[in-house]
């Protein structure tokens, strides 16, 4: 049997032989760590060295070349040899979406690029904090996205920045992630069963705020329509906005469930469908109305619906949250809640810096305020909401 280089074998375990060079350097090594050498000392020559452990002075040479390849030493011509300052490696965070730009290829829409905007806002800030970033993509992809949380714990990296997908099988994987001691901070959503920081748009009062918008502009008659069997934080919580401001301002309740045929949380396939499910239920209603749907899908078919047709009885008026990009007619009030995606993307790192830091040992959950722009009817104004973000 041919042994491997480099190993002798005792009984049946293979036991790795060191170099000279090998065990002086890890010799030295010690002494600079434990302080036996301190920074700014200047190390004994290569022939005292070689005298006083016993070994050749290439050796000597080969291990103190090796530390300043480390950068535990440096050299300083004609001076010597020292201690060097220790490397202060930046603090690495993974950042874990689903995509970057998703464009549909439809007439009445340009594009969804949320996910850009907020990766363009973790990119500047830490640019400015001097913290190194890792971009992994999910694809859309839940099994992609528990491969990505694993590889966090193989990399051991410091902090890691998520845009949940919202499947429950994964969240096994991210324990895995919060038990190996790597803060984890999500962003757009939270998690109910497992308790992480996070930072959120406040998606109950803006839905409130958007309800209030609408009946100031004379709408009595709020219909919501939103994607039936999704259970995600956002979309539960803008529900619970318009219900508490309908029955706050006296309004009937009208909530619209949307069969969509749902990939994961970004994704739905039966456009089409959609806009028929959609159709039927407005053709229902009668008299001035408005329509405040939970996700941008819904306006988007809502748009195909007004184009379709030569006109609309009565007045009309739409609303969503974030910006879909769809074509809707300039008569037609259109009100937008605009997640702070800039803030969100900013705080977020703030956050997991901090974690790494240990400033924080408690969960914190920090929520945004965000932004209403109404467009198209009588007038066209931005109106940010006066509220400053709330950390519980």
């Amino acid at each position: 049997m041919t042994k491997p280089r480099g190993e002798e074998f005792v009984g049946r375990k293979p036991v790795v032989s060191v170099s000279k060079t090998q065990q002086l350097t890890q010799i030295l090594r010690e002494a600079i760590e434990s302080g036996q050498y301190k920074v700014g000392d200047c190390v004994p020559s290569f022939t005292n060295l070689a005298g006083y452990y016993g070994m050749s002075v290439n050796t000597v040479r080969e291990a103190v070349a090796a530390l300043v390849q480390d950068g535990l030493l440096s050299k300083v011509q004609g001076k010597g040899t020292f201690v060097a300052e220790p490397k202060v490696l930046p603090k690495t965070i993974a950042v874990v979406v689903p995509h970057l730009h998703s464009k549909r290829d439809s007439e009445y829409s340009i594009g969804y690029n949320i996910l850009a905007r907020y990766v363009q806002a973790i990119q500047f800030e830490a640019k400015n904090t001097g913290t190194d970033i890792i971009l992994y993509l999910d694809h859309e992809d839940t099994e992609v996205e528990a491969r990505n949380l694993a590889r966090l714990v193989d990399r051991g990296i410091d902090a890691a920045i998520i845009f949940w997908l919202g499947s429950k099988a994964n969240e096994k994987v991210l324990a895995r992630v919060l038990k190996a001691g790597i803060p984890v901070v999500l962003i757009d959503r939270y998690l109910n069963r497992i308790s992480t920081d996070y930072v959120v748009s406040n998606n109950i009062q803006n839905a409130e705020d958007v309800v209030k918008l609408l009946v100031k502009h004379g709408f009595q008659q709020i219909h919501y329509f939103m994607q039936d069997g999704m259970d995600i934080s956002p979309l539960t919580d803008r529900l619970k906005g318009y219900m508490s401001a309908v029955q706050n301002l006296g309004l009937d309740c009208h909530v619209h469930k949307v069969d969509f045929d749902v990939v994961d949380s970004m994704v739905v396939n039966n456009e089409e469908d959609c806009v028929v499910e959609v159709e039927e239920i407005l053709d229902g209603i009668k008299g001035e109305f408005a329509v405040f749907a939970d996700y941008p899908w819904c306006i988007d078919a809502i748009s195909r619906f007004i184009h379709r047709r030569d006109r609309l009885p009565g007045k009309l008026a739409l609303a969503s949250f974030d910006d879909w990009g769809t074509r809707i007619p300039s008569d037609i009030l259109y009100v937008t809640a605009m997640q702070p995606f800039e803030e969100i993307g900013r705080q977020s790192v703030d956050l997991a810096l901090k974690r790494i830091s240990g400033e924080y040992s408690s969960p914190q959950h920090i929520v945004v305020p965000g932004e209403i722009i109404v467009s198209g009817g009588s007038d066209s104004v931005s109106t940010e909401v006066s509220r400053e973000s709330s950390l519980h």
